[in-house]
């Protein structure tokens, strides 16, 4: 029936250099692209070791080849990463990133503390508490990246992403690997656990920092004018005076002002806020 339908979209040229790859990070997005990276290589690092020797640590813990105590160690990471994930998809990317983490870093310690003492149902218990970090970090890392890139790089930023995050999954999953057959399979663990819980760490640190800049920046406002609070003891009143830095050139209908302008005017509004203030204080008195 499509047979005879005629091809309306207008044709341009460069339709093979339109299917290279491309990888790449925005410049609004690196700075916090760096700030992320150890969090993703955390994550997903922490899953190729689950998925390569997770089931190996559980069968060596309680003597069987049972397929199902195996599985039930990738069941309670990924599970609880799941779940979670959809439970906290409404909240602030930012604090899912640093919660997450956190959890992370908590849950893999519990793990490595109970793997130490030879109980699987400790290894279940520190899975699922890794789990619950594990998918709120990741969906959170995404989050917060993707509102950076223009609609003409988001699908480079997600290039840079995934290729990150298969790097992550892989290269430590093959090296721990090779370093089982040197220095068993327990001792590889607890080094890539310490590993997983240094980079998830960083990542806490960083984010934090750049959360804490965020928001003094916001404080501070467009103009660099800040608000100081003063309490007037003798009529008990709090009142607010705002200063500012005196170059700043506020717009007039006419357009910017000349400095000249800009120091009057903001003469004027301060002496207007000083006499409605006094008339304020004076008639609570």
């Amino acid at each position: 029936m499509h047979a005879g339908t005629l091809d309306v979209v207008e044709r341009t040229p460069g339709w093979r250099r339109s299917l290279r790859p491309q990888v790449g990070v925005p410049p609004a997005a690196r700075p916090l692209f760096v700030a992320l990276a150890p969090s993703l290589i955390a994550v997903w690092a922490l899953g190729g070791l689950y998925l390569s020797l997770g089931p190996s640590l559980a069968t060596s813990l309680v003597q069987t080849d049972s397929r199902i105590l195996s599985a039930l160690v990738i069941v309670a990471l990924m599970g609880a990463g799941a779940v979670t994930s959809a439970v906290v998809r409404a909240a602030d990317p930012r604090s899912i990133v640093i919660g997450g983490s956190l959890v992370l870093l908590v849950g893999v310690g519990i793990t490595l503390i109970w793997v130490a003492l030879g109980s699987i149902v400790g290894l279940y218990a520190g899975s699922v508490i890794a789990g619950l970090g594990f998918g709120p970090a990741f969906s959170g890392i995404v989050r917060s990246l993707a509102p950076l890139a223009p609609p003409d790089m988001r699908g480079a930023l997600f290039a840079a992403i995934y290729v990150l995050l298969y790097l992550s999954f892989s290269v430590p999953a093959i090296l721990a690997g090779v370093a089982v057959t040197s220095y068993g399979l327990r001792d590889t663990s607890y080094a890539y656990g310490v590993l997983v819980m240094a980079l998830a760490a960083l990542t806490t640190v960083a984010v934090s920092r750049a959360r804490a800049r965020s928001s003094a920046a916001r404080v501070r406002g467009p103009a660099g004018r800040l608000a100081h609070r003063s309490t007037s003891r003798s009529a008990g009143v709090s009142t607010i005076e705002i200063r500012g830095p005196s170059n700043v050139r506020p717009a007039t209908p006419r357009g910017r002002a000349t400095r000249s302008e800009a120091i009057a005017a903001e003469a004027r509004r301060d002496a207007g806020w000083r006499c409605r203030n006094s008339a304020f204080v004076r008639a609570r008195s």
